[in-house]
C-alpha cells in the first residue's frame, strides 16, 4: 500500500513539474517590464539605452490608447499590463508586457494590438517599427528604433527560454528626404 501511494505522490509530482514548466515566463509584468528593459539597454550600444521613461499600469480604461484594445477586448483577454512610456515626447518609443488569462488570449492580444495599435500616436515624431510578440500567456509589444525594437525582442525571447514567437512587425516607417512612407504588415 505505502509502495502504491508514493508511486501516486512520484507521478502527480512528475505531472505538475511538467504543468508547471508549460509557461515560459513566470512573474509579474510590472517587475519583468523593469528587468526586460535593463536587460534591453545591455544589447544597445553605448549611448543608445532607453530615454528616461515611467511604467504605468494599463487598465480597461487606457487600453485603447495604450495597445489599441477596447475596454470590453481587455476585460476578456487581460490579467494584467504595464508600459514604460518616455518621458520626453521627441521620442515615439514605448515597451509594453501583458500578462494575458492565457496561451490562447495571449495570441489574441497579440492579433488585437497587430491590427488596433495606432503607430502614428505622437505628435510630430513615430517610430521606426512596431513589433509584438507572445510567449506562453504573455505579450510584448516593442516601438521605437529598429534597433531598440530588436534588443526588447532578444530580451523578451531570453525570458521566456527561447520560447517566444517570431515578431509580428506590424508596422514600419521609412524617412527619406522628409517624407515617411507607412507600411503596415498584415
Amino acid at each position: 500500500m505505502v509502495k502504491k501511494i508514493a508511486a501516486t505522490l512520484l507521478s502527480l509530482s512528475v505531472l505538475l513539474a511538467g504543468c508547471a514548466s508549460a509557461e515560459p515566463i513566470t512573474g509579474e509584468p510590472e517587475t519583468l517590464l523593469v528587468d526586460l528593459l535593463s536587460a534591453a539597454d545591455q544589447k544597445l550600444p553605448a549611448g543608445g539605452q532607453t530615454p528616461d521613461a515611467e511604467n504605468v499600469e494599463i487598465t480597461a480604461e487606457t487600453a485603447q490608447n495604450a495597445i489599441g484594445l477596447t475596454p470590453d477586448q481587455f476585460n476578456q483577454t487581460v490579467a494584467s499590463a504595464w508600459q514604460a512610456r518616455s518621458l520626453l515626447s521627441v521620442s515615439a518609443e514605448t515597451t509594453v508586457l501583458i500578462k494575458a488569462k492565457d496561451a490562447s488570449a495571449a495570441n489574441e492580444v497579440a492579433k488585437l494590438i497587430a491590427s488596433g495599435f495606432d503607430s502614428g500616436q505622437w505628435i510630430c515624431v513615430a517610430p521606426e517599427r512596431s513589433e509584438v510578440a507572445a510567449a506562453g500567456s504573455f505579450v510584448l509589444l516593442a516601438v521605437g528604433t529598429q534597433e531598440k525594437t530588436q534588443a526588447v525582442f532578444e530580451a523578451f525571447n531570453e525570458l521566456a527560454g527561447g520560447k517566444a514567437s517570431e515578431p509580428n512587425v506590424f508596422f514600419t516607417s521609412d524617412r527619406q528626404g522628409g517624407d515617411t512612407d507607412i507600411e503596415i504588415a498584415p
